[in-house]
């Protein structure tokens, strides 16, 4: 993850508790309870191959019908709250409904808000390279068994010279690692949490979601794993990064998360290849993703760039303690605008599912 959307309320204090995730396809926020932070779906079953992150419930409920800027109108019939620990699908009418199936992780979002399975492997058939599919990988996949991964490609990765890693930061990283089962909108987030905006940074925790991943036919289950972390890994870093940077906002901006993802994505792509003989499941971006709102030169261009003045103004208000509700409610029209723009994943043809990950 994953790229940054969140919404602050006017009140008298700023110690207000802000959870983003971001998650290969973009950064989300945490909100109450009674309004949550949530993925809508085009069907009643959560699994439409278009769909699209919200901030907030009654944010999702506003947008219904309306069209966005690629001219596509919203209906939603269900949706996934962002932040659960399991995911399970609700109606639109707030009807709680079971769903059975899988995903492609070729629609949506990737790694992020939307890409990715859910509901696990059924049993029998066969898996990558025609090898027996087990019944769900995710069964016995330990805490221990994801750290050993980790740690493998970790330590093979920090003795490279290779973009995206950052030796500063990791000596500085405060973030948390979990395994999670059940349905996700994606393969994996990461969420940090800071003290109001410009507050200290709390906490970054980072959650694989072992069923979605065992769900993806097309990749070797810990192959996919190991992939996973290094993008959530990026995106740990990308945190600390801003977190300490000069502009007085501790987590990223909305405007940032297509940059972001960009780098999750392609440098996860390098780290592996620089450590394994064969590439990635996933290709890396292609060169019209990357400067899809940027120029050869870094600049900012078109809409993208008019949307991302927009914000920042706004930014600058609640820095200021200006910022008014109609305001907030503009801030929230840009998140969502931001968040529906996020790249998309795909499938490597010359991936391996048959490679050793020199892991033992």
């Amino acid at each position: 993850m994953q790229a940054t959307t969140y919404k602050l309320s006017i009140t008298s204090t700023w110690l207000l508790l802000l959870a983003i995730v971001l998650a290969g396809a973009g950064i989300l926020i945490a909100s109450s309870e009674d309004d949550p932070p949530v993925y809508g779906f085009t069907n009643e079953t959560c699994d439409s191959e278009r769909s699209m992150y919200f901030p907030r419930l009654s944010s999702l409920i506003a947008f219904d019908g309306e069209t966005d800027g690629f001219g596509n109108t919203w209906n939603f019939g269900s949706y996934l709250e962002a932040d659960a620990s399991s995911y399970e699908c609700h109606l639109v009418e707030f009807e709680e409904i079971t769903v059975k199936g899988t995903r492609s992780s070729s629609s949506g979002r990737g790694f992020g808000a939307a890409g990715g399975g859910g509901g696990g492997r059924s049993s029998g058939g066969t898996g990558p390279g025609g090898n027996p599919a087990p019944e769900n990988p995710a069964d016995e996949f330990t805490e221990d068994k994801a750290e050993e991964i980790k740690s493998c490609w970790e330590e093979k990765v920090s003795e490279e010279d290779l973009d995206g890693w950052d030796s500063d930061a990791e000596a500085d990283d405060i973030s948390s690692w979990r395994n999670a089962r059940g349905s996700a909108p994606g393969y994996g987030h990461t969420q940090g949490t800071s003290e109001g905006p410009g507050g200290e940074l709390l906490t970054i925790g980072v959650t694989i979601y072992t069923d979605v991943i065992a769900a993806e036919t097309r990749a070797t289950f810990e192959h996919l794993v190991a992939f996973v972390q290094m993008h959530e890994k990026i995106h740990v870093f990308q945190y600390l990064r801003e977190a300490s940077d000069d502009d007085g906002i501790t987590l990223p901006s909305p405007y940032e998360q297509h940059e972001m993802e960009v780098q999750a994505h392609n440098y996860s792509y390098d780290w592996w290849e620089a450590i394994h003989p064969d590439p990635p499941p996933f290709q890396r971006l292609s060169s019209s993703e990357i400067y899809r709102f940027k120029n050869r030169n870094g600049e900012y261009k078109g809409l993208f760039k008019t949307k991302r003045k927009e914000y920042m103004a706004y930014e600058e208000k609640r820095a200021n303690g200006t910022l008014t509700t109609d305001d907030e409610e503009e801030m929230e029209k840009l998140e969502n605008w931001f968040n529906a723009r996020l790249p998309t994943s795909v499938p490597n043809d010359a991936y391996n599912p048959n490679m050793d990950l020199d892991c033992d």
